[in-house]
């Protein structure tokens, strides 16, 4: 059975970023539950993993996709190995629309589709 998250009053505006792989969008938002899980903030997962703040601010809002190494030093400041995040990453993934993957509206926050009704259908206003 499908599970979608129901978003009560999406934000329906369109953003620009760089990141269009939903495996990456899916990615960021589980390093971010990982973080949030150990109670750190931004800074302390930055500190941990050897990166800027800011580095690891644009990474989970998306507007700046992680490269190999980025995630590898990432997952090893989480005590996770990098194959364990991309295996959580690909699962949710998965389970999202196929229209969702090349949309032009940002409707992915922390990794989760947010503008989808509980029987997966978006609901974006229409064009």
């Amino acid at each position: 059975m499908k599970t979608c998250v129901q978003n009560k009053e999406p934000a329906f505006k369109p953003i620009k970023r760089s990141i269009q792989e939903p495996i990456i969008l899916a990615l960021v938002g589980v390093i971010r539950e990982r973080r949030v899980a150990r109670g750190w903030e931004r800074d302390e997962l930055a500190e941990k993993a050897d990166l800027t703040s800011e580095a690891v601010r644009l990474i989970e809002k998306h507007q700046r996709e992680p490269s190999a190494h980025v995630v590898i030093r990432l997952a090893r400041a989480l005590g996770v190995m990098p194959d364990v995040l991309y295996r959580l990453a690909q699962g949710r993934a998965a389970g999202w629309p196929q229209i969702c993957e090349m949309c032009n509206y940002c409707c992915v926050e922390y990794g989760r589709l947010v503008c989808l009704n509980d029987r997966c259908e978006c609901t974006r206003p229409k064009r």
